[in-house]
């Protein structure tokens, strides 16, 4: 019985472990765009809610804890809008101005100061694939612009 009890157990574990795929670098994009890459590593505050997200009023993506996407961008500036469902923060967003150049990688966190205070930053590639390598890969909405 122990054994068959421990049988059990193990085989829901191993059911409960995610499938999605991991960080990995996107295509190269065409020599006149650039890569963002949008993450949210923390899976706990406002974890069982999407943060939503536009680039330059185009929704891109939602979201989960512990996930990130990637879109391609024309060489100028953008802004990258964040907003949450108004159920989960009172419809709370934050928003995020950059100017990126064709070729480069731009790696964009979202992270909660607490429930309330959320921002958008701009992480260097080298600490950015340490906070995303175990994030989970959403397909953007739009790849794209």
């Amino acid at each position: 019985m122990r054994f068959f009890t421990l049988s059990v157990l193990l085989l829901t574990l191993v059911g409960c472990t995610s499938t999605a795929t991991k960080y990995q670098d996107a295509p190269k994009p065409d020599t006149s765009t650039s890569t963002v890459y949008l993450y949210r590593p923390g899976k706990f505050l406002l974890g069982a809610f999407d943060a939503q997200f536009t680039v330059d009023g185009k929704k891109i993506a939602n979201l989960s804890g512990g996930s990130y996407t990637y879109i391609y961008v024309n060489e100028g500036c953008h802004q990258i809008h964040q907003f949450w469902p108004y159920y989960a923060n009172f419809g709370s967003s934050t928003n995020f101005d950059f100017c990126s150049k064709a070729g480069e990688d731009y790696y964009i966190l979202l992270d909660g100061l607490n429930v309330v205070t959320w921002r958008l930053t701009e992480i260097e590639k080298s600490n950015a694939i340490s906070d995303i390598r175990n994030c989970d890969y959403i397909p953007s909405i739009a790849t794209s612009h």
